[in-house]
Parts: structure tokens; C-alpha cells; sequence
């Protein structure tokens, strides 16, 4: 049987349990044939380019490393209509175990939260929309604030004081205060600090670290159980991107 006609389509979100009684690797993102993408195979046998090999094989070895973790993957199908709202629609819903409030991620760091949960879809609040926020905190000083978005690209970090040393490139990760997120997550670089002489906080502003413009697969986390990211960097990626490039070497 070759590897397109075996991707067959699974709603099961693999938690702890599922993870005990499934084989990880290609397995595991059986439904988007990530089996078959990262061997240069699509429906007729075609390659596909060299960053989308990249972004789906992060995305497994990301999962293979945090197995223990309770979380799915749902694939990005659409957008809010409203210019002024950063909200994507994902292929996951109610039937699916997806709740509101459930924090939504990349192996790049924090996308954002179910706000909108449906049957068969869901909607996500972006980390970049006016109305959304994380408990987040300094990597360097675990100095404590509140990371919004302002409906552009850059974030900001609010109530930290003016005597905080803050520096550009000081990575910002979730204190695990909101409830949403488990600590310790990537959300944002730090790229440029103002203190304000009129207030007791500096305003500092942040670059997302998961990019939030070009989404295409995310994961959703099911419990706030924490990750163990020293693990994942310490792992081995799961397949070569190079593997992409070779449909003839697909088994």
C-alpha cells in the first residue's frame, strides 16, 4: 500500500493515552499525509517545495517530543471577514474535544486562544488582535506582565516598572497566570524598550515568535500541562528535509 493511499482521515486527538497506544513519527499526523509530504508525495506523486517540508517536519519532531502532552493539530481553512479582527478558522470543533479558552500554539511559540467553538470548526483569537492578552514574563528577570496585541504586527508588554532591566532580544515567555497557557512557552522577542517618565511602567514592544501572518497548521493543547522544551531542543529532528526532494525513495 503506498504511503497517499494509507493517510487515512483521523479526528482523534492524541493525549497522553493515545500516545501510550500509537506509534509516534508519521503516524501521528496521519490526517494532513505529513507522511507523505515529508517523502515528496502528494496526490499524483509530486514534490513539494523546500519550506513547507521544513514547517511540517518541525511541526512532527515538535509533537515527537512532547508525546507526554495532550494536544492535536487542526489545519487553518480560513479568516474573519473584519479587517479590524485577527481571527482564523481551524478544521477542529466540539466533535473533536476542542473547548473555548483552550490555548493554540506552533513550534514556534504562542498563535493564540479557541474563542468560538462550532461542531466540525473552531475560531481562534490571535495573539496580535486588540482584544486578546497573555500572562507572560522576562526570560532574564521572571519579571512578570501582560503581553497584548494592538491589531498590528508588533505586541506590546504591559506593568512592567521603569527600574526593570529589559533588553532588546530578551526572549518573553507565558507565566502560566492566565490559565490558558502552561509556563514557559516562546510568545515574543523584546524589540525596543521606552521608559515613560509619566507612568511607573516602560512601554516595551515585541515581536511575535510564532508567525502569526502566515499560519497554515497549528496545535491545540488540551490540558495546561507543562512542555519540557529543553527536551525537544536536545532531540533530533524527525526526518531530513532533503527527504522531501526523492518521491522514489517513499516505501
Amino acid at each position: 500500500m503506498s504511503i497517499v493511499s494509507a493517510t487515512l482521515v483521523s479526528h482523534e486527538p492524541l493525549g497522553s493515552a493515545q500516545a501510550a497506544s500509537k506509534p509516534l513519527g508519521c503516524q501521528w499526523l496521519v490526517e494532513y499525509k505529513v507522511c507523505a509530504h515529508l517523502k515528496g508525495l502528494l496526490h499524483g506523486g509530486h514534490a513539494i517545495h523546500d519550506g513547507e517540508a521544513d514547517r511540517l517536519a518541525a511541526m512532527l519532531n515538535f509533537r515527537h517530543s512532547h508525546a507526554e502532552v495532550p494536544m492535536t493539530a487542526a489545519r487553518v481553512i480560513g479568516g474573519s471577514p473584519d479587517s479590524g479582527s485577527l481571527v482564523v478558522n481551524i478544521d477542529r470543533g466540539s466533535r473533536d474535544g476542542i473547548r473555548r479558552d483552550m490555548g493554540v500554539i506552533t513550534p514556534d511559540g504562542v498563535v493564540g486562544k479557541i474563542f468560538a467553538v462550532y461542531p466540525d470548526i473552531s475560531q481562534v483569537l490571535l495573539l496580535g488582535d486588540k482584544d486578546s492578552g497573555v500572562g507572560a514574563l522576562l526570560a532574564n528577570t521572571r519579571t512578570q506582565g501582560v503581553v497584548k496585541g494592538s491589531g498590528k504586527p508588533d505586541l506590546a508588554m504591559d506593568y512592567v516598572s521603569n527600574d526593570t532591566k529589559v533588553s532588546p532580544g530578551e526572549v518573553v515567555l507565558t507565566s502560566g497566570q492566565d490559565r490558558i497557557f502552561p509556563k514557559d512557552l516562546p510568545v515574543a522577542t523584546v524589540l525596543q524598550t521606552t521608559e515613560d517618565r509619566k507612568a511607573p511602567f516602560m512601554k516595551i514592544v515585541l515581536k511575535p515568535a510564532a508567525h502569526l501572518d502566515r499560519l497554515e497548521e497549528v496545535l491545540i493543547l488540551l490540558t495546561r500541562q507543562d512542555l519540557d522544551l529543553k527536551k525537544e531542543a536536545e532531540s533530533s529532528p524527525a526526518a531530513p528535509p532533503t527527504a522531501a526532494k526523492t518521491p522514489a525513495t517513499a516505501q
